[in-house]
């Protein structure tokens, strides 16, 4: 579902925006749905969103976890958040997986901003080596362990530079915080944002927006 080149056809790209938003929103809506009912998903990534007759619905629901419960890293796979990542070693170089983290909201909104970012940028948030397991390729855990506000910099320029502008730039970046805390506390917070009311040039283009984006005052809406 990689983005296709319409940087030259503004109505196009607008469209493509469009279709992608409504999606994207669906699926939030599923994963808000879980939240209601105190589950944590764990592994959401785009394979697990599929289309069922009139709407878009979550699968791989094995290995969900009820919120507070200790949820098994194995089950998150390209999911997984930087707090599942720690360090040990005479200098701390080496990077491991815990076995286990306790179930949270923020786990699912790491992973629906990684989502984000993946489509509508058109690359993966970090890179990966396909033929190992996560908790064995040591530098995509110390890039994720390792995660910063430099990143996050990078993140935003990414997003603002495929034409999809500072609203969703704004909203990706917040669900990709390093801390989990510092994440939006619920995915009714993400569904508030004004991304998903404005049309797909007023997301490019929002001058109120503009303040924002990579500067050191980077804001939340909702």
């Amino acid at each position: 579902m990689a983005k296709k080149d319409y940087s030259n056809d503004k109505e196009r790209l607008d469209g493509y925006l469009s279709k992608i938003r409504k999606l994207f929103r669906s699926i939030g809506d599923s994963v808000s749905y879980l939240h209601k009912q105190n589950v944590v998903h764990g592994n959401l990534h785009l394979q697990c969103c599929g289309k069922f007759d009139d709407g878009w619905k979550l699968t791989g629901l094995i290995g969900a976890q009820s919120a507070g419960d200790p949820m098994l890293t194995s089950h998150m796979d390209n999911s997984v958040p930087p707090e599942s990542v720690f360090f040990r070693g005479t200098r701390g170089q080496s990077g491991y997986l815990h076995d286990t983290i306790i179930a949270s909201p923020a786990i699912d909104i790491w992973a629906f901003g990684k989502l984000m970012y993946e489509v509508l940028v058109g690359k993966p948030l970090l890179p990966r080596d396909l033929d190992k397991d996560i908790g064995e390729d040591q530098r995509y855990l110390n890039l994720l362990g390792r995660w910063n506000a430099e990143n996050l910099a990078s993140i935003v320029a990414d997003i603002e530079n495929s034409g999809n502008g500072t609203l969703a730039a704004d909203l990706i970046s917040h669900c990709l915080c390093q801390r989990p805390d510092l994440r939006p506390k619920k995915m009714d917070e993400i569904l508030a944002h004004p991304y998903w009311s404005s049309s797909a040039s007023q997301s490019r283009n929002s001058a109120s927006a503009k303040k924002y984006g990579s500067t050191p005052t980077r804001r939340f809406y909702a």
